[in-house]
């Protein structure tokens, strides 16, 4: 079996802003075809057994690694890692606290 996951609309060569739609297809070849593939976001299977994964509206908890896996009667291949990375504005932060410098006392 041959395998590869590839990213295809729109390419994610770089960062995909959040709320953006992306589209993952897994192109698997083998004899016999390949009958089975299941989708995994780091080591999370995902709830797909189709060739493409659709992520409709990326959030910051889509970011990481995804792959394939593709499988026929004679055994299972594991495509390489694609990486998802996701712009955003991460609003949970603390603010900092802003000092005066203290003055030098004359004597």
């Amino acid at each position: 079996i041959f395998t590869s996951a590839s990213k295809t609309s729109p390419y994610v060569g770089g960062i995909q802003k959040i709320g953006t739609s992306v589209t993952m297809e897994c192109v698997a070849r083998g004899v016999p075809d390949p009958k089975t593939v299941s989708w995994y976001h780091g080591i999370l299977p995902l709830p797909t057994s189709s060739d493409k994964y659709v992520i409709d509206s990326i959030s910051k908890d889509d970011k990481g690694d995804y792959y394939c896996v593709a499988g026929n009667n004679y055994g299972m291949i594991y495509s390489a890692k694609v990486a998802l990375q996701v712009q955003y504005l991460d609003t949970d932060f603390e603010a900092i606290s802003c000092y005066k410098k203290k003055k030098k006392k004359k004597y």
